[in-house]
Formats: structure tokens, C-alpha cells, sequence
């Protein structure tokens, strides 16, 4: 009996995705969202806080805020290899936020202060207690926030420099089933609680060669979120209650880097195109480790390989104004996954993606503007699964995700 407990348990450290490339939220901004999440070489508002903190310089405003809420609706579907099961997650929606505020000290000054608080990773997974899957995941429910002091620089007429601090905070939750039951024939249950947090910068370059090109880098750093006194609770039998006490728990994850190359290009001063290439450094994310304070033959620190590998993203996107008041943008991407075969797992049952977005702004004053976007978005179906929980079968993930921003500015 305690060898499968004990297997259960090793398994735990198996929470694939918690800050992995299918939790890698790209949803930072309302405008940029209707372009599919191109835009570092635009100044669209202060989102460029995320996006390049060197745009800033270049926006007409000399205050601007920027807020929005997103609402996620995932469909992840399962089959198992027989083709005879299938089940999905049961959770109905996730709701990503943004703010952002940006101010340059002078009308004339070269220098620009801003703010912003966004979720980068982050997401809720949730199945039913008793599918076939359980062992491997129940729930997964991650929140995170970056809180990100800016400050810009013109460096001139042409060229800005932008730098960024970066404050990760973030909340875990998870639950697996244990493979033993009680008397009513109820499996177990082991939950993982905890909190984390974590430092990085971000640096953003804009230059613009003329009025019409703008061409961007910006580097988001690696960063190591450390989670400490985490909880860990579990649910079994009372004759294995002395194997499996209330601890605490300590972990350590690495975000990884992030490198966006962007261009924009003005057509006419209504028509405006933007492409980003993203490559995000998964390499840092190779093992994945937890420390629990009490061990028992059944409870041992564990240490899981998850040998992702680095992966680009594609997005294109363009704007037209149609007068003063309403702009309509659209875009489309496709987004590679980290996860390599053989690590494939249903708490994080990551894909290829490909996805586009539909939006319009509306400004019916002068200095207040509404942001209303849709984006959808599906994982090419992949067949695989873990050689270390044994769990296979094929998935496919859809997401509609609309969002709402607003912009007061003068």
C-alpha cells in the first residue's frame, strides 16, 4: 500500500504549468490584445509599461492611465487512448487584470515615471474530483501579479531607454487524489498550499528611424520566485494518518526570460501595422523541486525533471482610425509550446497555439477612451503524456477571452 501512496506523493512535484508557457498569461493590455498582443514598438497608452517602457517616451500624453479586466473561459478537453473516455476541466472562467499609469515630469521633459501592476502567469484548472486523471491533478488555481515602478528616458528625438523593477507575488493551490480509500470508498486527497515571490527588471529600446518606423527590444529578466512555508495538507485513512501530518512545504521556480523584437510601421495616419516576435528562455525551467519540513517513508523531498526548451511566439497585428473617436484593430499569432514529448501532463496539457483577435476604441471625450476586444484562441490536439506519472491520452484546449479597458489621458 505505501509504495503507490508514496508514488502519489512523488507526483506532487509534478505541477507542470505553475509559471509554464500554457500559464504564461498574455493579456496585458486592452489595445494591445485586440492586435493579438503585438504592439512593443507602439505608443498606444501606458500599457507600453509592459510591453516597452521605452514607448512611453514617445506618447503624446503627458499622463495617461490604463485599466482592464480579462475573463478567460477555457474548454480543455480529454480523451484517453482507447478513445472511449473523455472528460474536461469543469472550471468556468479566470479574470487576469491590468493598471497601469504613466506621467513625464515636464512637457518638455525627457523624462517619464511610471507604474503598473499586471498578471503574467497565472491560470485555474479545475476536473472532476473523480475522473480518470485524479492522481495526477484535481485543481490547480495559480495567481500572480507583477508590480512594476518604471522609469523612462529620451535619450533623443529618436531614441528612448526604458527600465522596469519587477515584484512577482503569487498564490498556489493544489490537489491531487491519493490512491487509497475509506471505508465509504473515498480516495484520498493530498493539498498543497502556499505563497511566493520574487524580483526581475525589464529594459525596453525604441528607436524610430523616421515618423513612420518604429523598431523595439525589450528583455524581461529570468527571475527565481521562492515559496516558503507552504502548506501541505493530506486526506487518508486514520491508520495512515501518522504517515502523512499536516508540514510545510518550501519550493523554488524559475520565470524564465523573455525577448521581444517588434516593429511598426505607419502605412498612413490612419493604417498602422505591428509584428512581435517573442522567445522566452523555458531552458531554466528543467527541474522543479519541493522541501517538505517532515518526511516519513511515504513523504520525501522530491525533485521532478521537466526539460522545457525555449519557444517563439509570432504575433501580427494592425490599426485603422476611422476619425476621432473610433478605432478598429485586429490581429492573429501562433504561439509555440515549451513542453517537449514525454512531460506532457493534464495539469498543464500544453500545445502549439494559434489564435486571433477583433477590437475597437472608442473615445466619446476627449480625454476618456473605451477598449472592447475579443481574442480566441486553440491548441493543435496532441497525443502524449508523462513517463513519470504513466498518464497518456490526447488533448485539446480552446479559450474565448474577451476584455474590457479604459484610458483617461490628457
Amino acid at each position: 500500500m505505501m509504495k503507490p501512496i508514496y508514488v502519489v506523493l512523488f507526483l506532487l512535484a509534478s505541477c507542470n504549468n505553475l509559471f509554464a508557457g500554457g500559464f504564461q498569461v498574455s493579456l496585458q493590455g486592452s489595445k494591445q490584445n485586440m492586435m493579438s498582443d503585438a504592439g512593443s514598438a507602439l505608443s498606444l497608452d501606458a500599457s507600453s509599461v509592459f510591453f516597452n517602457p521605452g514607448a512611453l517616451a514617445f506618447m503624446k500624453d503627458r499622463f495617461s492611465v490604463n485599466a482592464g479586466v480579462s475573463l478567460v473561459f477555457p474548454n480543455v478537453g480529454y480523451q484517453d487512448q482507447q478513445g472511449f473516455y473523455t472528460a474536461g476541466n469543469t472550471n468556468k472562467f479566470s479574470n487576469p487584470i491590468f493598471f497601469y499609469a504613466s506621467y513625464r515630469l515636464k512637457p518638455e521633459s525627457r523624462w517619464t515615471i511610471s507604474f503598473g501592476v499586471n498578471n503574467p502567469f497565472g491560470s485555474t484548472l479545475i476536473y472532476d474530483d473523480n475522473w480518470a486523471g485524479q492522481f495526477v491533478i484535481r485543481e490547480i488555481s495559480l495567481k500572480t501579479f507583477c508590480w512594476q515602478p518604471t522609469v523612462t528616458y529620451k535619450i533623443s528625438k529618436n531614441l528612448a531607454l526604458g527600465a522596469s523593477f519587477n515584484y512577482y507575488s503569487g498564490e498556489l493551490i493544489l490537489r491531487k487524489g491519493i490512491p487509497v480509500s475509506d471505508s465509504t470508498g473515498t480516495f484520498g486527497e493530498a493539498k498543497l498550499e502556499g505563497k511566493a515571490g520574487g524580483i526581475g527588471f525589464n529594459v525596453g529600446l525604441v528607436y524610430k528611424p523616421t515618423d513612420k518606423l518604429s523598431i523595439a527590444l525589450d528583455y524581461r529578466s529570468q527571475s527565481t520566485v521562492k515559496l516558503k512555508n507552504g502548506t501541505a495538507e493530506f486526506t487518508v485513512p486514520s491508520a495512515l494518518a501518522d504517515s502523512f501530518p499536516k508540514t510545510k512545504f518550501t519550493s523554488q521556480l524559475k520565470l524564465p526570460q523573455v525577448v521581444t523584437l517588434g516593429l511598426a510601421y505607419a502605412f498612413s495616419e490612419k493604417f498602422t501595422l505591428a509584428l512581435d516576435v517573442n522567445y522566452t528562455g523555458w531552458q531554466c525551467y528543467d527541474t522543479l523541486k519541493f522541501d517538505y519540513a517532515f518526511n516519513s517513508e511515504s513523504l520525501e523531498d522530491t525533485k521532478i525533471t521537466k526539460n522545457y526548451k525555449g519557444a517563439f511566439a509570432f504575433r501580427l497585428g494592425g490599426q485603422y482610425k476611422f476619425g476621432e473617436v473610433v478605432t478598429a484593430r485586429a490581429g492573429a499569432f501562433f504561439d509555440m509550446t515549451p513542453v517537449q514529448n514525454g512531460f506532457l501532463t493534464p495539469d498543464g496539457p500544453d500545445a502549439n497555439r494559434v489564435g486571433g483577435s477583433v477590437g475597437l476604441s472608442l473615445q466619446p471625450m476627449k480625454r476618456f477612451g473605451i477598449d472592447l476586444s475579443f481574442m480566441y484562441l486553440e491548441t493543435i490536439k496532441r497525443t502524449g503524456g508523462s513517463y513519470e506519472s504513466g498518464f497518456w491520452g490526447t488533448y485539446k484546449t480552446k479559450a474565448a477571452i474577451p476584455t474590457l479597458g479604459f484610458q483617461y489621458s490628457f
